[in-house]
């Protein structure tokens, strides 16, 4: 049997601090530690901090089976959404699926609160979908936000 050579690569990390501003951040809990090398103080704390360095409207920060929490710095309110999956089959991608719909929810003026909602429920479609399979359609968070909110 012949052995064979593995090569450890290093784990790369762009912290978001290394960009100078932006307008909505969304991170999940880990990456907010490791860009405010804090693994302590509470996340409302780190959030507000973060926001405010890079001058940040909104910032999320996902916490998986915890939900996601959110600081609105126009009105310095915070707010968190509960986990809304039932189900969760692969977690690759659900971040990037909120990302998709808070952001454009925020871009096109809708309040943060209904944003995040929004995106936490097309998350949580996500979740529930194995890979790629398949795209989450309009329909299927419009049934799937209705039967959340009756």
């Amino acid at each position: 049997m012949q052995d064979t050579l593995q090569i450890k690569r290093p784990m790369l990390y762009h912290v978001v601090d290394r960009y100078p501003r932006a307008d909505f951040i969304s991170l999940n809990e880990p990456e907010l530690r490791l860009a405010c090398h804090n693994r302590h103080d509470a996340v409302e704390t780190l959030a507000r901090a973060t926001a405010e360095r890079l001058g940040a409207v909104a910032i999320s920060i996902t916490q998986g089976p915890a939900g996601l929490f959110t600081f609105d710095r126009n009105n310095g309110h915070c707010f968190r959404v509960p986990a809304l999956a039932t189900r969760v089959v692969d977690r690759v991608g659900a971040g990037d699926a909120f990302l998709a719909l808070a952001g454009l929810s925020l871009g096109s003026g809708v309040i943060p609160q209904i944003g995040a909602f929004i995106g936490a429920a097309a998350a949580a479609l996500n979740v529930q979908i194995v890979g790629n399979r398949e795209t989450i359609s309009r329909v299927n968070l419009q049934k799937f936000i209705t039967a959340i909110l009756k």
